[in-house]
């Protein structure tokens, strides 16, 4: 599976996830959760905020939240511990 591909099934997992829970996310918040769970399934390294919401680390993800994820914390934290590809995709190198 290319980049482009894996981002999108990542993209639509995220999407379904969050209308779950009735939220409306901007491009920047999708882009975030997706992140996380990349990070999280050893995909793609993540940024500071994505490393704090990696390892519990609720003073370094709210020290590190943009205003948007600020707002967002906890669908990411969610997203991060609850919502999974299965079975994990693998990207062509």
């Amino acid at each position: 599976m290319n980049y482009q591909e894996l981002r999108e099934k990542y993209k639509q997992s995220v999407l379904k996830f969050a209308k779950g829970w009735k939220a409306e996310l901007t491009d920047h918040q999708v882009d975030t959760m997706i992140s996380v769970m990349l990070h999280r399934d050893k995909i793609q390294m993540g940024g500071s905020f994505v490393e704090a919401i990696a390892n519990n680390d609720l003073y370094g993800a709210i020290s590190r939240a943009d205003v948007e994820n600020f707002q967002n914390l906890k669908l990411v934290t969610l997203c991060f511990k609850n919502n999974h590809i299965h079975p994990i995709p693998k990207l062509d190198m």
